[in-house]
């Protein structure tokens, strides 16, 4: 999405905050709001607080933000709850900014045709409140209110901190997420190139497994799973790249076979002569002659005597050496670490820091600030 923010602030009247890339402000009829761009997905995240009136129901009000998104084309989702009104608007194509604008003025004003009173998210008082965000979500406190917030924060960290982890449960459920992993690479590959998507899934299931039957994750089994996971992959691209030598030695078997035959006369032969009679055989033929037989002779026997993948599997080293094998099959099994290590890397970093802050407890409460 080509949003010019500048533009957005200008037409909105809000402020931006670009280290927690948030826009944020006071608008018409004093709502508190909040907006979040979420770019790839071509769309804007609302949230404006404020309370019902006394004379309100949430049936009537759920009723009329029903009837609201339906006469609004790109609005997917419009609800209201814990004293917050949120939507997710799609803002793809031109003049975005305008467009975004446009529509959280709208939102604002139904706000005020509802008659949606601003206030403490915490207490309901509609005045002396600021805004905040809490572990990037955006809120508004009264000093009060604050100040509990912040006790239970702490309170809340200690008694993660003092909740021990189920090391038994951590370790299977890393070690399930890197079986998950080296199913998937493995089949992924026989039905065509991996996908960026492949490890990290069986990552993500590996964190979620930890999750549910450790209690709690913690750092060393973050780093032991996605360690598992790489070897899991690793291991299932050479899995498949055994399967591939044993197909193409089948394919070969019988010109291997007469390559073999060929070179082994021609050891045999050369094996047998004396000093002399190798010195004149240099004249007829090349000094590589021998080395290239017993090359030959060596590279047959390599494919016949590995017919099966669990033999290219158990061979997998000699394959890494041979010259005439080495250069593809480096070039491949690079290619699919690469690509199952930058799968793992980006799942880490996205998946694991966020769920390491939830169990330890910690919170982030942020005042807003523009640049």
């Amino acid at each position: 999405m080509g949003f010019n923010g500048s533009e957005y602030c200008g037409l909105t009247g809000l402020q931006y905050d670009s280290k927690q890339k948030t826009y944020f402000g006071i608008m018409q009829g004093g709502y508190p709001v909040f907006v979040q761009l979420v770019p790839r997905r071509d769309t804007f995240l609302f949230r404006l607080v404020a309370k019902l009136p006394a004379d309100q129901t949430r049936e009537q009000l759920a009723e009329n933000l029903e009837q609201w998104r339906m006469e609004h084309a790109g609005v997917g989702t419009l609800k209201y709850q814990d004293r917050s009104l949120s939507a997710a608007v799609s803002c793809a194509g031109s003049d975005t900014a305008r467009a975004a604008a446009s529509v959280t003025a709208e939102l604002v004003a139904l706000a005020a045709d509802l008659g949606l009173i601003p206030c403490c998210m915490s207490c309901g008082a509609a005045e002396g409140f600021s805004q905040y965000l809490l572990d990037g979500t955006g809120i508004t406190v009264c000093g009060e209110c604050k100040t509990h917030l912040e006790s239970n924060m702490q309170a809340d960290q200690q008694k993660h901190e003092a909740q021990k982890p189920n090391v038994s449960g951590l370790i299977l459920g890393a070690v399930t997420g890197a079986v998950i992993v080296f199913l998937l690479t493995f089949f992924v590959l026989k039905l065509g190139n991996l996908s960026i998507l492949t490890a990290y899934a069986g990552l993500a299931a590996g964190f979620l497994l930890m999750k549910k039957l450790g209690k709690k994750i913690i750092r060393p089994a973050v780093i032991l799973c996605a360690v598992l996971c790489m070897i899991a992959g690793a291991g299932a691209s050479v899995l498949h790249l055994s399967g591939e030598l044993a197909r193409s030695n089948r394919e070969n078997y019988q010109q291997a076979s007469e390559i073999k035959a060929a070179a082994q006369d021609i050891v045999l032969m050369l094996d047998g002569m004396t000093d002399e009679q190798r010195e004149a055989a240099k004249d007829v033929f090349d000094d590589s002659f021998y080395t290239e037989a017993k090359q030959n002779l060596e590279t047959a026997s390599l494919i016949m005597d590995n017919q099966t993948t669990g033999a290219c599997l158990r061979a997998f080293p000699q394959f890494l050496k041979h010259e005439m094998f080495r250069s593809e099959l480096l070039g491949k099994l690079a290619g699919y670490l690469l690509c199952i290590l930058i799968s793992l890397v980006i799942g880490t970093v996205i998946t694991a820091p966020n769920m390491l802050r939830a169990d330890s407890g910690e919170h982030r409460l942020l005042p807003l600030k523009s640049a």
